[in-house]
This record gives structure tokens, C-alpha cells and sequence, in this order.
């Protein structure tokens, strides 16, 4: 139903907002639908608090929470990234796509879509060392956009929006087709029928 497990609506019992890993998921989940309507060429942020209520957060978390995402996104406006989507008219947002790999059928959508093919993907926490999960999954991203559009995208960026800093991921045929057939691979010794391409679990430190 959407509630923190093991609070209710205005539970003012629950524990305090503390930024990290047990409340890594649901300010993940939160972040990225404030970025979702977030209309960056005016700057004009959507409410927090319509938010935090559809979500049902506890009373107790909000005004932790609300100041720790208001930095995130302040964060992130200052960016490299944050500045290009303002100034880059033409930008298409939470753009969705399916793939057939194998007989399994990816589904995933892409953040931002830049005119030029530019896939630009949020990330929440630190930046890990190891960037290969990260790096496959946008991969698959420019598949699918390769599928519904018949473009490749030049290149990705995996904009880490608590470090204020983005990492840019190389793009093309090959790199695509390398991404497909290491997910065909995994799809062919799996029994499941549908993947996700940024699954559930991954929003304890990504969306």
C-alpha cells in the first residue's frame, strides 16, 4: 500500500528521519517521483508535502526527510547536469520501453532523454567503486530506446544527485550488443519470464 513497513499514516511514534540504508528505499522512491515532476526550465519544484502524503509518511520522518531531499535536489540543480536540463528545451522525461531478450521481456524507463539521444539516469548514495551493474543497466536502457526510436545514443550519464557529480558511460552497437547477449545469457539460465531493468531491491542505493 505504499506505507513504510511498520508505520502508519501520522504515526508520530515512529522513529525520527536518519539519512542511510534503513531508509535508504523509501527516500529513493521518493526522490525520484520529486524529480519526475520536478519542471526543471522554470525551476518550479512540486510540493514536498503532497508527496510525503501519497506516500504516506510518518509525521515524525518529515521534517528530516524534507530538508535532506530539499538538499539532494538543490544539489542537483547546481550540477553540470541540472543546468543542461534547464537550458536544453526538447528533453523527454520517464521514457518507457520494453525489450524481448531470450523470450523474457524487459521493461524499464529511461529518466531523461536528451534531443541529441543523451540518456541521463539518477542515482541516490554514494558512488560505488564498481560502476558494472550501474553501467549494464543503462546499456539496456540505450537498447531499448534504440528499439522504439532507431537511434543509439552517443552516450549515458549516471547522474549521482547526493554526490552533486555524474559519471559518463560509453554507448554504441557493440557495447549495446554486448549488454543483449550478457542478458540473454542471464535470461536463458533464469526461469522468470519478465525482468525489470532497475528491479525493486536496487532502490536501497539507486532508481
Amino acid at each position: 500500500d505504499g506505507a513504510p513497513r511498520g508505520a502508519a499514516s501520522g504515526d508520530v511514534a515512529a522513529p525520527v528521519w536518519t539519512p542511510g540504508a534503513p531508509h535508504a528505499m523509501e527516500r529513493g522512491l521518493l526522490l525520484h517521483a520529486f524529480f519526475e515532476q520536478w519542471d526543471f526550465e522554470s525551476l518550479a519544484a512540486p510540493g514536498l508535502a503532497a508527496l510525503l502524503d501519497a506516500r504516506r509518511i510518518p509525521l515524525a520522518w518529515r521534517p528530516g526527510l524534507t530538508e535532506d531531499l530539499a538538499e539532494a535536489a538543490e544539489r542537483f540543480a547546481a550540477s553540470e547536469w541540472g543546468r543542461r536540463l534547464r537550458e536544453t528545451p526538447g528533453v523527454e522525461r520517464e521514457t518507457p520501453f520494453l525489450l524481448n531478450i531470450g523470450g523474457a521481456i524487459l521493461s524499464g524507463v529511461v529518466d531523461a532523454v536528451f534531443p541529441d539521444g543523451v540518456i541521463l539516469d539518477y542515482k541516490t548514495g554514494e558512488i560505488p567503486e564498481d560502476l558494472g551493474r550501474y553501467e549494464a543497466q543503462i546499456q539496456l536502457y540505450a537498447a531499448g530506446l534504440r528499439e522504439i526510436r532507431g537511434i543509439t545514443p552517443p552516450f549515458g550519464v549516471l547522474a549521482f544527485v547526493d554526490a552533486g557529480e555524474a559519471v559518463t558511460v560509453a554507448l554504441g552497437g557493440d557495447i549495446i550488443g554486448d549488454a543483449l547477449r550478457r542478458a540473454g545469457e542471464a535470461a536463458a539460465a533464469g526461469a522468470a519470464t519478465t525482468m525489470e531493468a532497475d528491479p525493486a531491491e536496487d532502490s536501497v542505493d539507486s532508481w
